[in-house]
């Protein structure tokens, strides 16, 4: 039950940004559910990196909100903290 959860958070996260709707990762309340979510889940961060954030890293990465959401990915996952750059 709880992965339909982080399912349907990752899914709503890979959605483009768009003009019309502010995105989850630039939202004051969800940015910072999905941040909680991360630290407290392990498996959470597994499913947004794969679904949302892997190979789109450049996309998101002017915003000060995301890369707290990503060195905390890195750190869960043990990935260097900067590999996401890259990818």
């Amino acid at each position: 039950m709880v992965h339909k959860l982080h399912d349907a958070i990752a899914s709503d996260a890979a959605q483009p940004k768009t003009e019309d709707i502010e995105h989850a990762f630039e939202n004051f309340f969800s940015s910072r559910v999905i941040r909680r979510m991360i630290i407290d889940c392990p498996a959470f961060a597994v499913t947004l990196w794969s679904k949302a954030l892997k190979g789109k890293c450049k996309t998101w990465a002017e915003g000060h909100r995301f890369v707290l959401l990503v060195d905390m990915i890195c750190h869960v996952l043990e990935l260097p903290i900067l590999m996401w750059v890259n990818v």
